[in-house]
């Protein structure tokens, strides 16, 4: 049973190559090939990382995933199944982590692994008073934030506490800052129907610009006092505080585009996963938007031609 659930993943991993297509497949491949130079550069220098790297991948992976009742339901042990599948998804960073470092902070990644694939975590909607915190936020036409918010509303709110609450440890609210922004680009995964997308009779240029002015507001709202208490109480970080929100803001506005780079109505891309994936780890690994900042160019014009298709009656 578990060699046929890792060969569908195999499968699904093929279909996302296929959706990339050639050229974004070489890109992506060169991202990797740049990032696994620098990860090892870093593990080198700070053996740490390489279990905090580790832990950072497979805790996104599992607390992300949809599917965590179906594996209970269909296999006895599923915690065995999580595991088996970070193995495979992080073996190029267990492999960095076997040269860069030693044997030891192997053995500590992967107890670490195991410990995060033994934690059950559904996905469970929020009661009315937790989707009210988020409710001025979540106007009618957001309704990516609407629907997000009913699931993770309360474990943004969370975070968004802890994230207040530990601003005068430097570094520790970004980091909460981080994990709440790749939240909010989960709610980006699914293409809305046509109907909800011609709603407003925007043009597509018109609408992208709306989409994006409306969104980025609302993620502004959350993420501003956070990033300004942040450099209130770490003075002496402040450059790297407003760069941090800088990057954050456009990683946050290229997610949008890719969206509807490559939209389909009602359709879910897995090959769009893996791109918002490199896009919030350039707001962590700052060569990449060496990559990110001429995508983005790319993405809105893409966008616009591939809205004209569906929203040309209402230029």
């Amino acid at each position: 049973m578990l060699k046929a659930l890792l060969h569908i993943r195999l499968l699904q991993f093929i279909r996302i190559m296929k959706e990339l297509g050639i050229i974004r497949i070489i890109v992506f491949f060169v991202i990797v090939l740049l990032l696994a130079v620098y990860l090892n550069n870093a593990f080198s220098q700070n053996k740490k990382l390489s279990i905090l790297a580790c832990y950072i991948c497979s805790a996104t992976i599992h607390s992300l995933r949809k599917d965590k009742k179906f594996v209970a339901a269909v296999f006895e042990h599923p915690y065995l199944v999580y595991f088996t599948e970070y193995l495979v998804y992080t073996l190029p960073l267990l492999v960095l982590i076997v040269f860069a470092t030693n044997l030891f902070y192997l053995i500590l990644s992967l107890a670490g692994m195991f410990l995060i694939s033994t934690v059950n975590m559904y996905h469970r909607k929020n009661s009315t008073a937790s989707i009210s915190l988020f409710s001025r936020l979540a106007k009618n036409e957001n309704f990516e934030w609407i629907a997000g918010l009913r699931s993770a509303g309360l474990f943004v709110f969370l975070l968004w506490i802890l994230a207040l609450s530990l601003s005068f440890i430097s570094y520790v609210s970004l980091v909460f800052a981080w994990i709440i922004l790749l939240i909010f680009a989960s709610f980006y995964e699914a293409n809305e129907p046509l109907n909800m997308l011609v709603i407003n009779e925007y043009g597509a240029k018109k609408f992208i610009n709306n989409k994006l002015f409306s969104h980025m507001k609302n993620y502004f709202k959350v993420i501003a006092p956070i990033i300004i208490l942040h450099g209130i109480l770490n003075c002496e970080l402040w450059l790297l505080t407003i760069c941090f929100f800088t990057v954050n803001i456009f990683c946050f506005s290229v997610i949008i585009l890719n969206k509807y780079a490559t939209y389909k109505p009602a359709k879910y891309s897995g090959a769009n996963i893996v791109i918002v994936m490199f896009i919030l780890l350039s707001n962590l690994i700052l060569p990449l938007l060496i990559f990110t900042v001429p995508f983005a160019i790319i993405s809105y014009k893409q966008a616009i031609n591939n809205l004209n298709f569906y929203l040309d009656d209402f230029d």
